[in-house]
């Protein structure tokens, strides 16, 4: 156990981690006495600066489908870690996928179709702040039960705090942060970028976009559908489902979409074959950086609200 004691205490109540990746680790805790909240440790150089992570402590940055940043710590023996207070939150979108016991008794998720929309209003708001996520993946995207109603939220986490993503072999560490989320090496040219002694010249960043945002939801709503990437087809022989779907990524060719019930017939089969379409052949590179992508996810978020009113949960 940890104590942290700044101007609220802050108390690092369990040394079993609720969720990693490589941006950090996340434990429970509690915040000004009494809150329960999740704890994000983050090492210092992965950090981005002071000015640039404190707007999302602003209470003017809140949405119901993006998780609260509620406040920050230096960690002070090292000085080493910054510890980011998080809204709490009750499991990660790849926890929930991947246990069948969850799914089946402890949590009663939004209905499919609703929790795409929250997902993807979630995005849309942080798009809205002219703000880009940089690591959208079924790891970064929460389950939250909703005070009000004791049902389940879906927000979008982790962007903003941590620097650009870098690929690192040895940080690459889980399925999920993988390149399968990201879009390959062409047609964006990825630079090599530095951040500490600790990595090598393999060191890359990779390009921050709103493009390369929707394109990672895209592929993490239909995860989400059916457990399995949308440019994983049907494996022949011993291939490797990684190299398939880089492969398949680069040759446009999103092959599991046909799972989809009812196949194009299915109210997300059109929105999330228009996130993950890579083709930039259309557009001028100052367009490819920056916006395109965006009209798709404002779409899909009207297609997902017009399907739940037509169909209204029980």
């Amino acid at each position: 156990m940890e104590n942290l004691i700044t101007d609220q205490e802050l108390v690092i109540c369990s040394d079993v981690v609720a969720a990693s990746s490589w941006t950090g680790r996340v434990f429970d805790g509690t915040w000004g006495g009494n809150q329960k909240v999740r704890v994000r440790k983050i090492s210092d150089i992965d950090v981005r600066k002071k000015g640039d992570f404190e707007k999302y402590l602003s209470p003017l940055f809140a949405h119901e489908n993006v998780l609260k940043v509620l406040g920050s710590v230096l960690n002070s023996p090292d000085r080493a870690h910054r510890y980011f207070v998080l809204e709490h939150f009750d499991l990660t979108l790849q926890q929930y996928c991947q246990n069948v016991e969850i799914q089946e008794s402890l949590y009663v998720m939004p209905a499919d179709i609703d929790a795409l929309r929250q997902m993807a209003e979630g995005l849309l708001f942080i798009h809205g702040k002219d703000l880009l996520h940089g690591s959208i993946n079924p790891d970064n995207v929460f389950v939250c039960t909703n005070r009000d109603t004791l049902g389940l939220l879906v927000k979008i986490s982790d962007f903003g705090l941590h620097v650009a993503m870098t690929a690192v072999e040895n940080r690459i560490q889980s399925y999920h942060w993988h390149p399968r989320y990201w879009l390959p090496e062409e047609p964006h040219e990825i630079e090599p970028s530095v951040y500490g002694a600790d990595f090598g010249p393999d060191t890359v960043q990779i390009p921050e976009s709103f493009y390369n945002d929707v394109f990672a939801l895209g592929c993490t709503m239909f995860y989400f559908l059916k457990r399995q990437h949308p440019f994983l087809g049907p494996l022949e022989n011993d291939n490797d489902p990684l190299q398939q779907i880089l492969h398949n990524i680069r040759i446009q060719n999103a092959a599991g979409l046909s799972m989809l019930p009812r196949g194009e017939d299915h109210v997300a089969y059109k929105p999330i074959k228009d996130m993950v379409n890579n083709s930039l052949e259309q557009y001028t590179p100052e367009e490819s950086i920056r916006r395109i992508g965006r009209p798709h996810l404002l779409i899909a978020a009207t297609i997902f609200k017009a399907y739940l009113a037509d169909h209204p949960l029980q």
